[in-house]
């Protein structure tokens, strides 16, 4: 057979003027005649056909007058598109596709007459051979039976086709009839039309695969984040996806970025194609699939139908650095605010932790350890809901685009304006009001990472002192405690360098101990506890006990009482 032809039922077919539903079938020939060098217009090419269903007949396509397909003019008419035929498939009384069994005949006609350039002969060979010059598709078009007429040079001479082969030249055609070498011809003229394809094929409905679709998204990657949607529908065995269309939508805030196009029509997933720095911003991400399934049945059968899922995914950046700017940006508002009204801060010492865990997130991230880069940022995000400035720093309420080159980003930015810095040396009487310093700021001589604090920052007149030097070392125990009723307190422990836990109990309403033994001695132990409580009646004390134990007291309008540490931060340190 010469033909490649297909029969596909799409069950998911609407109106595109009505949008009503309207399964169709679809004759498909596909063959690649130009390549097998057929011109379809020189031989004025039909696709023949028949279609029945149950045995009735429901497309009668016979005649070269109403062909199935007029592959003759086809490409004219359709350029560049694959020649089909269209038919309304047989439904049952709930408008359903019917089950039944379908079958399909396809001939393919071809004329060939020496005026319009049709099958030349290279050479006849007594008693009964002829090889044509070039149209080696003939071999495969040509059957047993078939009637031609050799003709041009000698009298006309009909015969019949006995077998058919392909030679050196062109096809080698056996014919029954006696061929005179004193009267050779030069072509061949016949209007054949030869059946392609015969066969029936089963529907007993089809089980539709539900589309699905992911997205997935990484706050950490490159400059601006990345993203990137994926075709996750779990196709049925024998199933493949014939066609997709697939369109990304940005947040809806994104719509109002100059220059910024928010939506993204792609034709193939995943999306992108590699993986690259795809600008990534928070909020709520929307992805439509529709696509077209195709399912060949062990009889040729396609099965074709559309599937479509529409989903939301929400990004955000909490868990990272740049999803902290937000809180950031409030906790440095209230630490300069504090910094201005009193020359001290009562959120230094989360100032301190921040910006500490944010080099070490930094370093971590640069040397590519994840891991540890990721539980400093849970070290800074602990700090910063325990600062209790109402940052709420994991709501992602404030939409940004996400930014992480450390020269441009956010966060860098915040960190610069934290009253925190780097310094060459001990800063001096000049690192002033107008240098802009605020009394509070901490500035760390990077040679020796000694930290200077300004005390008065008077124009030409700044004082710093000494604020922390790390040749002395010391043992830290930073937690978050909370309590409530007769309880014992509960911590989550943000660093603890003693190499034990303390153990925390409840000695009375409102008194708390944390206890280790021997681990907090005399003279070189500080203790500092965060009062994040808003009611200004409520007391919260840390004192060095002794040697074993530091002793938490809270109290509300002078009355010891429990109930009042939530989350609240307490740091101790012991010089070794």
């Amino acid at each position: 057979m010469l033909s490649t032809v297909t029969l596909t039922l799409d069950l998911s077919y609407k109106n595109p003027l009505t949008g009503a539903p309207e399964p169709r079938g679809i004759v498909k020939d596909s063959t690649d005649y130009a390549g097998l060098g057929v011109d379809l217009a020189t031989f004025k090419a039909k696709g023949l056909g028949t279609i029945s269903f149950n045995g009735d007949i429901i497309e009668d396509q016979n005649t070269v007058g109403s062909p199935m397909i007029d592959l003759e003019n086809w490409e004219s008419l359709h350029p560049g598109e694959t020649p089909v035929f269209y038919f309304p498939i047989v439904v049952d009384a709930n408008g359903n596709p019917a089950h039944g069994v379908y079958a399909l005949q396809y001939s393919l006609r071809l004329l060939s007459n020496p005026l319009d350039g049709g099958v030349s002969i290279f050479a006849e060979t007594p008693p009964n051979q002829v090889e044509t010059d070039g149209d080696e598709w003939l071999s495969q078009f040509l059957v047993s039976g078939n009637q031609m007429t050799l003709v041009t040079g000698s009298p006309n001479l009909s015969v019949t086709v006995s077998s058919v082969s392909e030679g050196d030249n062109g096809a080698i055609i056996v014919v029954n009839e006696a061929l005179d070498p004193e009267a050779p011809h030069d072509d061949i003229a016949f209007d054949i039309t030869n059946v392609q394809l015969q066969a029936s094929y089963l529907f007993s409905g089809c089980e539709l695969t539900p589309a699905d679709v992911s997205f997935v998204y990484d706050c950490e990657y490159g400059d601006h984040g990345t993203w990137a949607a994926a075709n996750t529908t779990d196709l049925a065995t024998g199933e493949s996806v014939k066609s997709l269309s697939c369109t990304i939508t940005y947040p809806g805030w994104t719509f109002s970025t100059p220059g910024f196009t928010p939506s993204i029509t792609t034709t193939s997933l995943p999306y992108p194609s590699i993986e690259t720095d795809n600008p990534l911003a928070t909020g709520t991400y929307t992805v439509a699939l529709s696509e077209v399934i195709e399912k060949t049945q062990q009889d040729g059968l396609i099965i074709q139908y559309t599937s479509s899922v529409k989903k939301e995914f929400q990004v955000s950046c909490s868990g990272s650095l740049c999803g902290l700017a937000p809180c950031i940006e409030n906790l440095r508002k209230a630490h300069e605010a504090e910094l201005r009204a009193n020359g001290v801060s009562k959120y230094q010492v989360y100032v301190d932790n921040i910006l500490f865990y944010y080099m070490e997130a930094q370093n971590y991230k640069i040397c590519g350890d994840l891991d540890k880069y990721k539980e400093a940022v849970s070290l800074i995000k602990s700090s910063l809901d325990a600062s209790g400035c109402e940052c709420a720093c994991c709501d992602d309420e404030t939409y940004y685009w996400v930014s992480n080159n450390s020269g441009q980003s956010i966060i860098d930015q915040l960190i610069a304006t934290i009253q925190y810095k780097l310094y060459d040396g001990v800063p001096g009487a000049t690192q002033d009001e107008t240098a802009g310093v605020l009394v509070g700021a901490i500035w760390q001589d990077f040679n020796t990472g000694i930290e200077y604090r300004c005390t008065d920052n008077t124009p030409g007149a700044a004082v710093w002192v000494m604020y922390y030097n790390p040749a002395e070392p010391y043992l830290v125990y930073e937690a978050l405690l909370t309590q409530s009723s007769a309880d014992s307190p509960t911590a989550i422990v943000m660093k603890n360098t003693y190499g034990s836990d303390p153990i925390l109990s409840r000695a009375a309403s409102g008194v708390y101990t944390v206890s280790l033994t021997g681990a907090f001695t005399s003279g070189g132990t500080a203790v500092l506890i965060a009062n994040n409580s808003f009611n200004p009646q409520v007391t919260i004390q840390a004192l060095w006990n002794d040697v074993d134990s530091i002793a938490v007291l809270t109290s509300d309008g002078g009355v010891s009482n429990d109930g009042l540490l939530g989350r609240t931060y307490l740091m101790i340190k012991t010089l070794v």
